[in-house]
């Protein structure tokens, strides 16, 4: 049976369905890219070991995950600035590019300078 080690959460989940990583003792890595820390059922980590699992979250919303719950139960929590993930173009060719915390890196910027 397949034992994923590393997950990543987009920045689009808004809920984490009851034991959502059952079974998955295996995983050594979380990544999420949501802002607001997904809301979650119940039971949704119990088979984590959140001691020795790196929760990376995004650097801006590091306070969140830390009082969050479940999230909170994972001692090794970091917040990350890397990676442009949206980039959303408008009618004029332009575009406005976000970094996975929300930060706008450029705005109305042309695709050559992207």
């Amino acid at each position: 049976m397949y034992q994923p080690t590393k997950i990543n959460i987009g920045n689009s989940v808004k809920t984490i369905g009851i034991s959502a990583f059952k079974n998955c003792p295996s995983i050594t890595q979380i990544s999420s890219e949501a802002v607001v820390p997904p809301i979650c059922d119940s039971d949704v980590f119990n088979d984590i070991n959140k001691s020795k699992c790196n929760l990376i979250v995004p650097k801006n919303s590091l306070d969140a995950y830390k009082q969050a719950p479940q999230w909170k139960d994972f001692l090794l929590i970091e917040g990350s600035t890397t990676g442009i993930t949206n980039t959303v173009y408008n009618n004029s060719g332009l575009a406005d590019v976000n970094t996975i915390d929300g930060t706008k890196r450029l705005s109305k910027a042309s695709t050559d300078e992207i």
